[in-house]
């Protein structure tokens, strides 16, 4: 899996992994929003997997594709597996 974390325009955070989009997006599938994320670590202690850094992801359907248009993305950081982080919590 191409694990990614895409920060949108307004603030929002975005689990999944990176798929193939039609042009002008950027597509990940088993994709998830960011409810809140904490330990001191920021998101770059998130995304390397540090042992203190904690997530709540709110999961979309696992099995569907999420698109976002290039323009409203800020940022995309490759990530560890947040699904199988010992801080993380699925709601």
């Amino acid at each position: 899996m191409n694990w990614k974390i895409v920060t949108l325009a307004g603030g929002f955070y975005y689990f999944g992994s990176e798929v193939q989009a039609q042009e002008g997006y950027i597509g990940i599938t088993k994709a998830s929003l960011f409810a809140s994320f904490n330990g001191n670590k920021g998101m770059p202690g998130l995304a390397r997997g540090d042992k203190d850094a904690k997530v709540s992801l709110d999961q979309f359907d696992q099995d569907g594709t999420i698109l976002f248009p290039i323009s409203a993305v800020y940022a995309i950081a490759p990530s560890v597996n947040l699904y199988e982080q010992k801080g993380t919590t699925l709601r």
